[in-house]
């Protein structure tokens, strides 16, 4: 299975592709929005996951997860933040019923988020 992290830090999303790999999924990284919609349409059907940080580049990516979900309907998403759930639902960042893991997280954290989208 594959994982496309979307994350606009270099060091963490290196950090999220290990902790990926060392779940036995396959990380594809990406890096802004543009690289995530050329990395989704590059291994077409082959992105099982997206891992995606709520703000890229300053800007809050909700609009990304809709258009990547567009391209592939039913693809699961992971939002990623430094800052607590309430407080990026809160600020209309993050839906409520939407999948979210706080940074920084475990490898066990990661494991049972990437377990709970799967179903």
């Amino acid at each position: 299975m594959r994982v496309l992290i979307v994350d606009d830090h270099p060091e963490f999303r290196r950090t999220a592709a290990r902790f990926v790999g060392l779940l036995g999924y396959e990380p594809v990284e990406a890096g802004n929005a543009q690289d995530a919609e050329q990395a989704l349409q590059a291994h077409e059907g082959q992105i099982d996951m997206v891992m995606l940080d709520v703000c890229l580049q300053g800007q809050p990516s909700g609009h990304l997860a809709d258009a990547l979900c567009r391209v592939r309907p039913g693809l699961p998403v992971l939002f990623m933040s430094g800052y607590p759930r309430e407080d990026v639902v809160t600020d209309g960042m993050v839906e409520e019923n939407r999948a979210f893991i706080e940074k920084p997280f475990s490898v066990d954290a990661l494991a049972e988020a990437l377990g709970r989208l799967r179903g």
